[in-house]
């Protein structure tokens, strides 16, 4: 299945929004579509990346999300890519609740890496699907 990606006018400016079927795969806060395509290739090795129409399921969660109702995007599937402990860190920031605080050290002794809240905080910022996968809460 290929990757598609398309503008979506949010509240927090233009982004740009790739998914493979009802899997988010990425959003583009700065709306560079060069920057996300090359992303995606690096990500995605050998997946066909064009303009399309994402999945309405994504479009109707940010929409909600953006309306208020916080944890719409709680049930978008996503594919990130990146290192084993880049999933485990984007999975734990899935899973504090909308409205909670962590800091990067409490997120990197429930990993079980107590030392690692420096890497912590860098996949945080290497996160490919902010607002879903939260880097602020």
């Amino acid at each position: 299945m290929s990757i598609v990606f398309q503008p979506y006018t949010a509240p927090v400016g233009p982004l740009l929004l790739a998914a493979r079927g009802d899997t988010l795969v990425g959003v583009e806060l700065a709306a560079d579509e060069a920057h996300l395509q090359a992303d995606l290739r690096r990500r995605f090795k050998g997946e066909p990346v064009a303009p399309g129409v994402v999945s309405h399921r994504i479009i109707c969660a940010l929409d909600a999300y953006f309306a208020g109702d916080l944890a719409a995007v709680d049930a978008v599937e996503v594919d990130t890519g990146g290192t084993p402990f880049h999933r485990q860190v984007w999975a734990a920031l899935r899973r504090i609740p909308a409205g909670q605080t962590t800091t990067y050290g409490a997120l990197a002794r429930a990993l079980g890496r107590p030392t690692a809240s420096r890497a912590v905080g860098m996949a945080n910022g290497r996160n490919p699907v902010a607002i879903v996968v939260p880097c602020h809460r």
